[in-house]
């Protein structure tokens, strides 16, 4: 029995497809290095009606910390007053902007940590507040008293070291 080995030519790739390839590896990192600078210059703040982080623009730009959040502090005291927001609102409020102070005077993302988080980032006045709105919160009846939460709150601020 008799063998024959013919050689065959090998498998030919097209020119063709190595220029969108090119163009999708291109776009591809465009778009990770503009996830990864976006998400290095944080959230974009939001309104304290959008629901989301309180407004940080405008007229609290210049001031100092401290002062920037008694500020927004006041605004939410005089929302509640005005019944703009009822007590649940304004303890998630409340947290939010508790949250987002902490983060800006220690370097460190309170905003979305949890309370045990929060216990293991070494922040005991956070740590209190947080435990005071944590069950309002979520709660439909929140039962609390808020001008006395924002008296807190301003009272943790004046006082953070």
């Amino acid at each position: 029995m008799g063998f024959s080995v013919k050689l065959q030519m090998p498998v030919g790739f097209d020119i063709r497809w190595f220029l969108p390839a090119a163009a999708g590896a291109l776009l591809a990192a465009f778009l990770l290095w503009m996830l990864r600078t976006r998400k290095a210059a944080g959230p974009a703040p939001q309104t304290a009606a959008g629901g989301g982080a309180p407004d940080f623009s405008g007229e609290t730009a210049a001031v100092p910390l401290e002062e920037k959040y008694l500020l927004i502090l006041e605004a939410l005291r005089k929302e509640y007053g005005a019944g703009k927001v009822d007590e649940r609102e304004a303890c998630q409020q409340l947290s939010r902007i508790m949250r987002a102070f902490a983060s800006e005077k220690t370097g460190k993302r309170a905003d979305h940590a949890t309370l045990s988080e929060i216990r293991g980032m070494n922040m005991p006045s956070l740590e209190k507040l947080i435990g005071v709105y944590y069950e309002p919160e979520f709660a439909e009846n929140a039962g609390i008293d808020v001008n006395a939460s924002i008296d807190q709150a301003e009272e943790v601020i004046k006082l953070w070291n």
